[in-house]
């Protein structure tokens, strides 16, 4: 399978197959109601009705299937959650990371929300790095932010903010009002990559003072690491952390960051 994706992509790919198991029937009936009932299958039948149909559907796939077993495969096998983890031949970082993340599902139901914060003064000037606060845009950016947020039904009862120790980030979560009792929770790990010897500067004075760099970023900006300062694969490493913790939360999130399309 590997060879054949392999050919039609041109990449060299390592097959691993991934096999959720679910036996407990509080999980089950849940996710039935949840997620099937919407499904236009199910758009004009009793909820009851809908119900029992897939249960019947549910009843024949597991006539058919056949679990994974060959021994010569890379296989994760997922039971209830995270209840139970099994895998067969794990190997390389990759691989090891995504056991690791599996093992902490925990199916948590609370919404989380994602934002970049407001834009900046360094934004405006094309800088990277630095700790500058919001420009007047960023601000505008910011208060309606807090409305949308705050006029949400899921954050009616209860709202964390996340946000990187940065100022920027700090004064677009203050403009939320949240109760006496509950503040931001900044954390490191959610800041920017760290661009060493380049903070500061715009990719265009990168280019006039260091074209090496500038170049060897160009060419792969995942892996390239700033002159004392990390490569996005280090602030991946340092995301971990939170994304273990976001799978834990029990109150709906709002992590206000970096976060943009188009980052690499």
């Amino acid at each position: 399978m590997a060879r054949e994706c392999g050919k039609k992509t041109g990449l060299s790919l390592k097959v691993v197959f991934l096999e959720v198991i679910c036996t407990d029937e509080k999980i089950i009936e849940e996710n039935i109601k949840e997620t099937k009932l919407t499904s236009p299958d199910y758009a004009k039948m009793n909820p009851e009705e809908a119900v029992a149909d897939f249960r019947k559907r549910i009843a024949h796939y597991e006539r058919e299937y056949a679990t994974l077993s060959n021994s010569d495969w890379t296989y994760i096998k997922l039971f209830d959650y995270g209840r139970q983890v099994i895998v067969n031949r794990s190997e390389g970082y990759i691989l090891g990371r995504i056991v690791f993340f599996l093992m902490h599902l925990r199916g948590n139901k609370q919404p989380i929300f994602f934002t970049r914060h407001g834009e900046s003064e360094y934004n405006v000037e094309d800088k990277i790095g630095g700790d500058s606060p919001l420009s007047t845009r960023g601000k505008e950016y910011a208060a309606e932010l807090a409305k949308f947020v705050l006029s949400c039904e899921e954050t009616k009862h209860g709202l964390k903010i996340w946000c990187s120790t940065l100022k920027r980030t700090l004064e677009t979560a203050s403009y939320i009002s949240l109760p006496d009792d509950t503040e931001a929770i900044p954390w490191r790990a959610l800041s920017e990559i760290e661009v060493g010897t380049c903070d500061g500067m715009t990719y265009k004075e990168i280019e006039h003072m260091y074209p090496e760099e500038f170049a060897a970023r160009s060419k792969d900006k995942l892996r390239y690491r700033y002159p004392r300062g990390e490569s996005y694969f280090d602030v991946i490493q340092r995301l971990e952390p939170v994304i273990f913790e976001l799978e834990r939360a029990t109150t709906p999130i709002l992590v206000v960051s970096f976060v943009r399309i188009g980052l690499i």
